[in-house]
């Protein structure tokens, strides 16, 4: 599961993106920009398959802080990783739909 969640973390969420993107979705708006319709879809059916796992926010921020190696914590700005990934799915499928 890794591998395309990865590759999102550490290209959309490095170390100095928010010197890219004044927020998180803009960053996520950016991945989109670069990112192929397989990329796309491949990562949509990842975020799914998160969301319907049974992570609670630690483990979570466990995946995504330190197995995933991406820099932008949700909870600072008021969101559960579980909202903020629904999130994503949402900008993610609404991108591929337009």
């Amino acid at each position: 599961m890794a591998d395309i969640l990865r590759l999102f973390a550490v290209s959309a969420f490095h170390q100095d993106y928010d010197l890219d993107s004044p927020t998180a979705d803009d960053a996520v708006e950016q991945f989109v920009g670069r990112a192929s319709a397989e990329t796309m879809n491949s990562l949509i059916r990842r975020v799914e398959a998160l969301l319907e796992s049974s992570l609670d926010d630690e483990q979570f921020d466990e995946l995504w802080i330190n197995r995933l190696h991406a820099n932008y914590d949700p909870r600072d700005d008021g969101m559960t990783y579980r909202e903020w990934f629904a999130h994503v799915r949402d900008l993610l499928t609404q991108a591929t739909a337009d």
